[in-house]
């Protein structure tokens, strides 16, 4: 087996590892596993209203594997979203979404082993269609999987490889023989879709013949879409955009960069979050009791979640001021938790942390100049021996779940009151936290669904993330505002966020300001009129582009 190309170690960076062009993998001398591609796929046609009739068709999954060369399960994200469009619809929100949906179907047997008179014929008996759109998920191992090493270890990557080229060569097939013209949407849902990520995307999709302006990827990295989606920046992001316009004059500049796929809005983990929250009956029971999604209606919410944050935050002696999850052990955090250790804050809160490299392996491991703070600064933390020594002796750390482990989520449904009980506010990491504007012209500027944790829990919060980030939670729906939120410089930023939240811990009535921002943010995670709609509309501009793209190919 060949060894895996090389390829940075971060996802948001230029990364070329492999192209169709060099990986064996015609439809023809790959007839077999072409094949067992295709009698995976399937098909359901859906109306949409102002669209005429959809149809959807979900790719395989290539497995890495030799005895099963595409799993017969569909791509999560991508039924999320389809699932989304429909419900939505089904509340009556904004026209666009999909209804009387027919079930999964799989195609008909190939006539004559021809793949090409198969793709022509797919769906020809169903009557007219407005629009074939190809659905699939986009993961970074399938840029780069021997960088990931697929599933964990190097077994499989090669053949995976082949795999996943022999899926877009029967995508390049679809796109160019299904009438009307079919677009394909790939959803990544994540925040790394940074612009070396989905140029190394365009080169690859190309290198297999897919007319790259025909396709698009679903991500929620906002900051990418500033700069390369002006239209859907103004109609989406409007607020934002003026936002950044004033504090962050070069977020919407593309510059001299090009990019031919395009994008659109979606965050899969705000939707696993809401799934989570709607399938919590005790959370559920709760916000029935205080009728918080009547007060959405102009009511007065009855205020029951007294056991969980104090009336008027009122001061409780033996309580911690605020809570913190620590999350998985990245340098960045290491050195933020030893800054908080120093300050004395970790001493006023609830908080988790998995054990940071430093731990076990020596200052000398971490990387002095990784962010957030300056090399000089980093090192200091890292050389006082004392104070890494403290910090760890309390590592790992650990409220409800293994803070490394991200196969589990540390905020999960039922564990409110045991994780805020008596807490005022809350310190919230985001994934990354970028130095100057989009972690060297990268155009980074995401939310996760870290944020809005503290709001189901109708907590105020300090957000240690990207420059931006406060913006866009308000482009969402959302009020939060920070003093802090248009520094560029990360140590600069993660420094005044930290003094606010020790003004916060000593001064707690300053928090009585931030208790009607609490209850709105909560009322808009918690009832489906809030941030679920948001989503669909985005899903529906979603759809609106599929069929923009179509008429391109």
């Amino acid at each position: 087996m060949q060894s895996p190309e090389a390829c940075p170690a971060n996802s948001f960076l230029p990364c070329t590892t492999w192209s169709c062009a060099t990986t064996s993998c015609s439809i023809h001398s790959n007839s077999g596993l072409a094949h067992n591609a295709w009698s995976r796929l399937r098909r359901r046609v859906c109306d949409s209203r102002g669209r005429g009739r959809v149809a959807l068709f979900h790719l395989p999954r290539p497995s890495g594997r030799s005895n099963s060369h595409f799993w017969d399960t569909r791509w999560e994200r991508s039924s999320t979203w389809v699932r989304e469009l429909i419900d939505g619809d089904a509340q009556g929100w904004l026209a666009g979404g999909l209804q009387n949906c027919t079930e999964w179907a799989p195609p008909e047997a190939v006539p004559g082993g021809s793949l090409s008179t198969a793709a022509r014929a797919f769906g020809r008996s169903d009557g007219p269609i407005a629009l074939n759109l190809l659905l699939a998920d986009l993961n970074d191992h399938q840029l780069r999987p021997g960088a990931l090493a697929y599933g964990g270890n190097n077994t499989g990557w090669d053949l995976f490889k082949v795999q996943y080229c022999v899926l877009l060569k029967i995508v390049k097939l679809l796109m160019s023989s299904l009438r009307p013209k079919a677009a394909f949407l790939l959803n990544y849902a994540a925040e790394w879709a940074a612009l070396g990520f989905l140029q190394a995307l365009d080169a690859l999709l190309g290198s297999c013949g897919i007319k790259t302006s025909a396709s698009a990827v679903l991500h929620m990295n906002v900051g990418l879409m500033l700069a390369f989606e002006k239209s859907y920046a103004e109609q989406h992001w409007h607020s934002l955009k003026t936002w950044a316009q004033a504090h962050l004059p070069s977020a919407g500049d593309s510059g001299r960069s090009t990019l031919q796929v395009r994008q659109s809005y979606w965050s899969d983990n705000a939707i696993h979050l809401l799934d989570d929250q709607d399938r919590d009956k005790a959370l559920q029971q709760q916000a029935r009791t205080s009728a918080l999604c009547k007060a959405d209606n102009g009511a007065a919410a009855v205020d029951t979640w007294t056991q969980w944050m104090p009336k008027k935050f009122q001061r409780r002696s033996a309580a911690p001021e605020f809570l913190l999850l620590g999350g998985q052990p990245r340098d960045p955090r290491g050195l933020v938790f030893l800054e908080l250790s120093q300050r004395g804050l970790l001493r006023h809160a609830r908080w988790s942390s998995a054990r940071h490299a430093f731990c076990d392996h020596g200052a000398a491991t971490v990387p002095r100049c990784a962010g957030p703070f300056t090399c000089e600064k980093a090192a200091k933390l890292l050389d006082n021996t004392s104070l890494a020594t403290t910090l760890c002796s309390q590592l790992p750390r650990v409220l409800d779940h293994d803070p490394a482990n991200k196969t589990l989520v540390e905020f999960k449904a039922g564990a409110l009151e045991k994780l805020w009980g008596g807490t005022r506010f809350a310190l919230t990491f985001e994934t990354y936290i970028p130095d100057r504007w989009g972690g060297e012209n990268q155009h980074l500027l995401f939310v996760t669904e870290k944020p809005f944790k503290p709001m189901q829990a109708r907590r105020p919060f300090v957000l240690l993330g990207p420059p931006g980030a406060s913006a866009l939670l308000r482009a969402l729906g959302f009020r939060h505002n920070s003093s802090f939120d248009g520094i560029a410089s990360s140590q600069r930023r993660i420094s005044a966020a930290l003094d606010e939240a020790a003004m916060l811990v000593h001064e707690p009535s300053a928090l009585e300001e931030m208790e009607a921002d609490a209850e709105h943010n909560q009322r808009h995670v918690m009832c489906a009129n809030g941030l679920r709609r948001r989503l669909y509309n985005h899903a529906t501009h979603a759809l609106s582009l599929g069929l923009e793209l179509s008429r391109q190919v």
